[in-house]
């Protein structure tokens, strides 16, 4: 990683993916994945994560274009994150608040939307967002993602691709973890430092949080 002199160490935090592996990825097939007015295929022709990722392109029709990710349970009162790569080859928006964390049920309460962004052509954009479910949240959950936009808002039929999806129980985006992943920790081997006298200098930079400069 890009450090304060040439290169870093990253040393990541630990986290758990709460969507299978096949809605992390889509490695397998459609499995967790459902669409209105949007066709979805499982492609390879851009990918992240894996050799495949979920291309998803809006059949021109007036409605509700959208993309389901379920079902995973979240607990009443607990913040979470919900984050995805997504991909074009030309040039779109990303309208954020048509993206975020819903339960499965009515009345369909969501939360967590993300930010609206343009989308560069031929390069992977993280999206992200975070918020708090409500005291009474019933547990079945969603992600909800949308086809992209125009710079008026208006839905535009360019393929998009969506990789590398994960809703973590964090106030802030970690990496990509498919499953669970471990608190990191940096070792120094014991033989370095078994003679004389050494001293151990370093810059840090965290990666979230108000301490995130060098």
């Amino acid at each position: 990683e890009d450090g304060k002199f040439g290169k870093g160490v990253l040393i990541e935090e630990g986290t758990t993916n709460l969507l299978t592996a096949n809605m992390s990825s889509v490695e397998t097939d459609l499995t967790g994945f459902v669409a209105n007015l949007v066709t979805l295929s499982r492609d390879s022709t851009h990918s992240l994560f894996g050799d495949y990722s979920l291309k998803c392109v809006w059949n021109n029709t007036p409605g509700d274009a959208h993309i389901i990710v379920r079902t995973f349970t979240l607990q009443p009162s607990t913040v979470y994150t919900w984050s995805a790569y997504v991909y074009s080859e030309t040039s779109v928006y990303i309208h954020g608040g048509g993206h975020f964390l819903q339960e499965s049920v009515s009345p369909w309460r969501g939360f967590g939307n993300a930010s609206t962004i343009l989308l560069p052509a031929g390069k992977w954009v993280k999206i992200s967002g975070t918020g708090a479910t409500h005291s009474d949240w019933i547990g079945s959950s969603r992600l909800v993602l949308r086809p992209p936009v125009d710079a008026n808002g208006n839905l535009v039929t360019t393929p998009i691709w969506i990789d590398g999806i994960q809703v973590e129980q964090k106030p802030y985006a970690t990496s990509f973890v498919i499953g669970t992943r471990d608190n990191e920790v940096l070792k120094v081997p014991a033989n370095v430092l078994n003679k004389g006298n050494w001293t151990i200098n370093l810059k840090y930079k965290a990666h979230q949080g108000i301490d995130d400069t060098w």
